[in-house]
């Protein structure tokens, strides 16, 4: 599993304690990797020619 994700459902279960700014922030990073993910978009680097 990627590390940033099982931080972000830690922090989420309360296994980690954060600050509420910590928490917000890793809510809506799990929000967009999953909304990513379920869409397939593959994000590379560069501008298309």
């Amino acid at each position: 599993m990627n590390k940033s994700v099982e931080y972000s459902e830690k922090v989420l279960s309360g296994e980690i304690v954060a600050p509420s700014q910590v928490r917000q922030a890793c809510k809506n990073f799990l929000h967009e990797f999953k909304s990513y993910s379920t869409k397939k978009i593959i994000l590379t680097s560069g501008i298309p020619k």
